[in-house]
This record gives C-alpha cells, structure tokens and sequence, in this order.
C-alpha cells in the first residue's frame, strides 16, 4: 500500500466513496493543486519538490501529490462541502482511542496521524470543508508537523470564505 494511499485510508476512509456517488456543484471548485504551489511547499519543507500531480479530482473530492527526492512524498487531500454528520464521524473516530491527537491553531479543529519517523497526516476540519496534508519520508513526525501545519494555513487562506463551498470562480476573484 502506497503513502498516499494509507494517509487516505487513516484520515478520509469514506471520502473517495462519497466523492464518486455524491456530486454536488455544478461549477468547478478549486483542486488540491491550486490551493498550494510547489514553491510554498518547497520553503516549508525545506526540500525541492516536483509540480502538484492531480491524483483524484471530483466535484467533491481532490488529491494532489508532490514528490521530493527519491521517495519522500506530500499529499494534499481537500474535500468541499464536506456533510456535517460525515465531518462528526470522522471527529468521532479521531478522538477516540487509537493514534490520532488533537492539534491546536489550525482551522476549527485539526487531528495528526503520527507515523513517528515515517512522517505525519494532519487532518483539518474547517467550515464545510476536510483538507489532509500527508508528509512522509521526509523526517519524522515531530519534525514535519510544523511544516504540515504552515502548509494548511497557506491552503486554507487560498479559500475565499471557509464556511461555505468554493468555486473555482470564487477561487480565480479571491486570487
């Protein structure tokens, strides 16, 4: 199992099912690629990075991975519009027993999978929106939750209002 693909199964298990069966704009909402740039990933991980490859890309849910060096990997998970009961199940699941802690100062509220030396998965709740920034085999945990941190601000400011769903249109007048 890929990186990528476990950040996803930890954080969003039932994102990609909903993002396949419930669309839910008719415009075309901004990706994972457009909220961060390979340059702000590049200064926050301290570490040269390939461009953002399009991995998923529905109306309700995007997935861009950057790749830096030979293996070290950076997903960025940004589901719109996410359900409210979907948003309280996750929260649920994150706070109860298992190998998620709470992060303060990022969006409403925020969780970290720790990997310990493999990296980190910080999931964000904010508004009507998930954003999940997936770092690993760049450093240890405790040294990329910063960065993961940084990067979910910058994501999150790109969005021009957190409590309701961005269009691209939105996106492209806000920028």
């Amino acid at each position: 199992m890929t990186w990528t693909r476990l950040a996803i199964a930890a954080c969003g298990p039932i994102a990609l099912l909903f993002a396949i069966t419930n669309p839910t704009h008719a415009e075309s909402p901004p990706t994972a690629c457009d909220l961060l740039s390979p340059a702000e990933v590049d200064r926050a991980l301290h570490v040269r990075v390939g461009p953002g490859s399009p991995r998923v890309n529905t109306e309700l849910v995007t997935n861009c991975l950057f790749i830096a060096g030979r293996d070290g990997t950076i997903s960025i998970l940004f589901r719109r519009n996410a359900a409210a009961d979907w948003a309280a199940e996750q929260r649920r699941r994150m706070t109860g027993p298992g190998s998620f802690r709470p992060v303060s100062g990022v969006g409403d509220s925020a969780f970290v999978l720790d990997k310990r030396e493999q990296g980190a998965a910080l999931c964000i709740f904010q508004g009507e929106y998930y954003l999940q920034i997936s770092v690993f085999r760049l450093g240890g945990a405790d040294t990329v939750l910063p960065a993961a941190e940084e990067l979910a601000r910058q994501a999150l400011s790109q969005l021009p209002d957190t409590h309701r769903p961005a269009t691209a249109e939105a996106y492209r007048t806000h920028n």
